[in-house]
């Protein structure tokens, strides 16, 4: 699921593996590659400014 996508074509998304919001996983897609969010154990990336930056996110913090 793609949440956002700036003016450069950078997205950021989310990968569910179930339908709850614990087992989702965060990711953003810069340069074409996928990459899991930094932080984040579980949840949902919610924006992405226009240098590629998430902005936003919600969720449980890697421990």
């Amino acid at each position: 699921m793609i949440n956002d996508v700036n003016s450069s074509g950078t997205a950021v998304a989310q990968s569910v593996i179930e339908n709850t919001f614990e087992f989702m996983t965060p990711w953003v897609i810069v340069d074409g590659r996928k990459t899991a969010l930094p932080g984040m154990a579980s949840g949902s990336a919610t924006g992405i400014n226009e240098r590629g930056d998430v902005v936003g996110g919600r969720g449980v913090p890697a421990s």
